[in-house]
């Protein structure tokens, strides 16, 4: 009874971790657009020292993977860094955010 007991409740606790470290790597896309972009791209992606990012902005017409791209390495000669920092799931998110601007 006590091996079984032990048996669960490593489960429980592993199970808990996962959920846990989800929870904290996978912000969702305005959590990290307001942390990460606000500041220069406006907080509705109207534009500011950066450029707009709404559906009248810079990214009008660009692919997925082409946003991926920018947000990773950033533009070089521009103010605009890369993110490296930032999960595929980060990234992902942050992405299907940008791509719904208004």
């Amino acid at each position: 009874m006590g091996r079984l007991r032990k048996s669960v409740s490593s489960i429980v606790v592993i199970g808990a971790l996962v959920a846990g470290c989800g929870g904290e790597t996978a912000l969702d896309g305005p959590t990290i657009y307001a942390n990460q972009c606000a500041r220069c791209h406006g907080s509705e992606g109207q534009g500011g020292s950066g450029p707009a990012l709404d559906s009248g902005g810079r990214l009008t017409g660009w692919e997925e993977a082409e946003i991926r791209e920018v947000i990773r390495r950033g533009v070089r000669g521009t103010a605009m860094p890369g993110f490296q920092g930032l999960s595929e799931l980060q990234v992902d998110n942050l992405v299907l955010y940008l791509k719904q601007l208004p």
